[in-house]
């Protein structure tokens, strides 16, 4: 059977190729699925386009998660069922064999809104790694895809969020999705406009989620005493700042004694065991989300701003590389 597929064949290159796939379910745990929608994660996307990531070589298949319909299954599955829709991480292809965090997506929540499960996964894993805790100050440096989840998150918590960015239109959505405070790091001094919403405090937590290594510093000196920066942006690019300050800020009692911490998605189980003292998990934090939007708790419909046809991936990817600011949350429509 004809697949149809996304493929980086070398830096700066993206193509809409067309592949052999055997639809059957060749092995007793197959779950084949046709693809509906696909998310795109600018982030780590944007690296294996640019081909600045170490670990991969092109050519790439790039892909992050897919919602599906289920078309094939082995005679070991008992989960699902021909005809169920269902989340899994997957690359962009009109078909994917299901690997890893096979889910299938609750009554009521559009397949649109569940593929954005996988950028919200990204999102918890600060809330499960920070001690933020009701009535605390919060500051989200990047209000992008994953930063403005992250603010959601936290507001959901009873915290006061401060989303942070240097792009108008990103700052207006995070507004238009509930955070109370917003701050152009162009515009404002943004220690100082956060000592004045704080009283001169600062912020028990700051969540780094821009993943642009100067912003560390940034996020360091927002930080109250013995407050905590958690790093949930994947740091790419050349730390460019001080590197003596930074570790100031982290040594010194005058400075703040800042704890740094990583949320780094993978350090999350997979599944939650009791008996290894795992509370959350990749799954449980994906079943919330599903739950937060079929509740009406989440605003995503917001931060979806393209939803293309995959045949116009050259075009998406290129667009991302440019920085462009109207692109959020972009979704590939693999539906006949």
């Amino acid at each position: 059977m004809p697949s149809n597929v996304v493929v980086f064949p070398a830096a700066l290159e993206c193509v809409f190729d067309q592949e052999g796939f055997e639809t059957a379910a060749n092995k007793p745990d197959d779950v084949v699925l046709k693809t509906l929608y696909s998310v795109v994660s600018a982030g780590t996307e944007g690296a294996l386009y640019r081909g600045t990531e170490s670990w991969a070589k092109h050519p790439i298949k790039p892909g992050y998660g897919a919602v599906g319909e289920v078309v094939a299954l082995g005679e070991q599955v008992t989960d699902f069922k021909l005809g169920d829709i269902v989340f899994t991480y997957g690359n962009h292809a009109t078909y994917v064999r299901a690997k890893r965090m096979m889910l299938k997506v609750p009554d009521g929540v559009d397949p649109k809104l569940a593929v954005m499960a996988r950028m919200a996964q990204v999102s918890f894993t600060s809330l499960r790694v920070a001690d933020a805790a009701l009535g605390d100050t919060v500051a989200i440096i990047g209000q992008g895809l994953v930063g403005n989840i992250a603010a959601q998150l936290f507001t959901l918590a009873g915290c006061k969020v401060i989303g942070i960015d240097v792009m108008p239109s990103r700052l207006a959505l995070a507004e238009r999705c509930g955070v109370e405070h917003t701050i152009n790091a162009l515009q404002e001094d943004v220690v100082e406009r956060v000592k004045e919403i704080t009283d001169g405090r600062l912020c028990a937590t700051v969540i780094e989620a821009s993943g642009i290594p100067d912003q560390a510093l940034t996020a360091a000196r927002l930080a109250g005493k013995k407050g905590e920066v958690v790093l949930l942006g994947s740091p790419r690019g050349e730390f460019r700042d001080d590197a003596v300050d930074l570790l100031n800020q982290v040594h010194l009692w005058d400075r703040g004694c800042v704890t740094f911490k990583g949320a780094h998605e993978w350090r999350l189980p997979d599944k939650a065991s009791p008996k290894q003292h795992y509370k959350h998990s990749i799954e449980g934090n994906l079943l919330t989300y599903f739950d937060l939007v079929r509740r009406g708790k989440l605003n995503i419909e917001p931060l979806i701003s393209h939803v293309v046809k995959p045949e116009g991936c050259a075009d998406i990817y290129a667009q991302l590389h440019g920085k462009n600011e109207e692109f959020m949350g972009v979704l590939f429509d693999w539906k006949d």
